[in-house]
């Protein structure tokens, strides 16, 4: 990845590769940046600046990778379950 010093702010889609995936992984970059897009709109590319707003970009995977907002589905998903039966034994009422 980029060190801080070296990042610059707006990165094409070819520095982005590389930043997120990794130089080994960044040909791949462009297929997942397009079913990104279907699911959740990455920031848009800069028209002055010919890239995408780095901090931005950080923030959105943050967001799509969140363990806050998992944990709030998996209790929403146990607040609203039916409540489970405890396990009886033979001839326990």
């Amino acid at each position: 990845m980029f060190d801080a010093i070296e990042c610059p702010l707006y990165l094409n889609d070819a520095q982005l590769g590389v930043a997120v995936l990794g130089r080994d992984r960044a040909h791949e970059w462009p297929l997942l940046a397009q079913q990104l897009e279907a699911f959740i709109p990455l920031p848009r590319i800069h028209q002055r600046m010919k890239g995408r707003f780095w901090p931005d970009i950080v923030e959105y995977f943050r967001r799509l990778n969140s363990i806050d907002e998992f944990n709030d589905k998996l209790a929403k998903r146990i607040t609203n379950a039916a409540p489970r039966r405890g396990l009886q034994r033979k001839g326990s009422k």
